[in-house]
């Protein structure tokens, strides 16, 4: 009996010490839930505009601070389409020392191009062309041929550069990205976030030719012996506002991307009372065939920055 009682006894106090570490455990894990989110998330949640977008991922920030002004899913991964190409120019003009150098396009590169049904700028098989031309090339139209042709003249061969995109983008702080192509096709290991793309536009825009070219609306290529008569590339925010009869007072420039899997895209720079910001949104429903949601979010965003300041 008296053996009993012990064992009962030391049962008791067995669950008496499992509730008390328990309870410190809770305690613990509830700290943990609750703590301050770190200042750079507080920043980041930042709702200054109270508005709401169409993309369904979005951020805008004044550019020379960084500070940030309105989010919506700003750090979730995202297929970046044709955003991608402002690493591919980016990285071009950093790698270049004369942009009036003059190179072949690939005849090779245009039938995988085909099959893609990428986008391109309309260079010919075997023109030559300078490399300022295929700098617009890629950010105006959203040349593909332009990219690869950048690519390949710079480094040799696609994958060469695009293994230095994805240092560029750890050098940044893009720690959500990760490139596959210099185009911006889709691919399960090719991702960005909008956070990032806003990165990677700002540190860009430091950049005077960079920025030259992210502005312009039209640029004209010279003719050669394979295109004679030459041809102008057009910015495709540009055109596709004049189609749809849109106007900003605030847009400086933009360059738009889309796929299925990434959706209507535009990274955009504004300004607004001599203060400049950066907007990037994705994943906007439509195509090319429906209103440009994706630009009619910038100017809302744009005007409503107005009215707040």
């Amino acid at each position: 009996m008296k053996y009993i009682k012990i064992l009962t006894f030391c049962f008791l106090l067995a669950c008496l010490g499992f509730y008390v570490v328990s309870a410190k455990d809770i305690d613990r894990i509830g700290q943990k839930l609750f703590q301050k989110e770190p200042e750079e998330n507080k920043q980041l949640e930042n709702d200054e505009l109270n508005i709401d977008v169409n993309s369904r991922f979005a951020i805008l920030v004044e550019q020379d601070s960084g500070r940030v002004l309105y989010t919506k899913q700003a750090k979730k991964r995202i297929h970046p389409a044709s955003l991608t190409k402002i690493m591919t120019v980016y990285l071009a003009l950093q790698s270049i020392t004369d942009e009036n150098k003059m190179v072949q396009v690939p005849a090779d590169i245009f039938p995988k191009l085909e099959v893609e049904n990428a986008s391109i700028a309309g260079f010919q098989p075997n023109e030559n062309v300078r490399i300022k031309d295929l700098l617009y090339g890629a950010l105006l139209p959203s040349g593909a041929d332009a990219c690869i042709t950048l690519a390949q003249t710079i480094d040799g061969s696609e994958d060469a550069f695009v293994k230095r995109m994805n240092d560029i983008a750890k050098q940044l702080g893009m720690h959500d990205t990760h490139f596959t192509n210099c185009t911006g096709l889709d691919d399960d290991q090719h991702y960005s976030s909008v956070y990032d793309l806003q990165l990677l536009l700002r540190e860009a825009l430091k950049n005077d030719a960079f920025a030259e070219i992210f502005h312009t609306k039209s640029y004209v290529v010279e003719g050669d012996h394979v295109n004679p008569t030459g041809f102008t590339m057009y910015g495709t925010m540009w055109q596709t506002m004049e189609v749809h009869n849109l106007y900003s007072d605030f847009l400086l420039g933009g360059k738009t991307g889309y796929t299925p899997d990434a959706g209507l895209c535009l990274a955009s720079q504004g300004s607004v009372n001599g203060t400049q910001y950066l907007l990037i949104t994705a994943g906007a429903d439509g195509d090319a065939e429906t209103e440009p949601y994706h630009i009619l979010d910038a100017i809302k965003v744009y005007e409503k920055v107005k009215k707040e300041s």
